[in-house]
């Protein structure tokens, strides 16, 4: 929200890289349904990672004029290669970083495969 009032349009770009939590479609109706009275926004599918640099080809094919991030990774790594980017302060909380629910989906999936293993031995 701290966003709104800076730009025009806002894209949210939601990466498939790593593991999901969520598949896209359901992400981008949670998005869509808190952001239905906020037209600026609008929801995309991005292939790949910027911090892992296999992001670029689909990155280049958005219509965009600056990318905002709270990631400093993202941050250095899209200003290390000459993408216009503005770094902002994260909102406080585990619950507003895909980072953090990625690994914590990561954990309880290694805790239910040791569990399984353990079951068949």
């Amino acid at each position: 929200m701290r966003l709104y009032p800076d730009y025009d349009k806002i894209i949210i770009g939601v990466s498939n890289y790593g593991p999901k939590i969520l598949e896209y479609e359901e992400i981008k109706k949670i998005f869509n349904d808190v952001f239905k009275y906020l037209p600026k926004y609008k929801v995309i599918s991005v292939k790949g990672s910027v911090t892992e640099r296999t992001i670029f080809s689909s990155l280049f094919d958005i219509n965009f004029s600056i990318i905002v991030t709270g990631n400093q990774n993202t941050f250095r790594v899209l200003k290390e290669i000459g993408v216009p980017v503005r770094l902002i302060e994260r909102t406080d909380g585990v619950w507003n970083r895909g980072t953090h629910l990625r690994e914590i989906a990561r954990r309880e999936n290694d805790k239910n495969k040791r569990k399984y293993k353990s079951l068949q031995t």
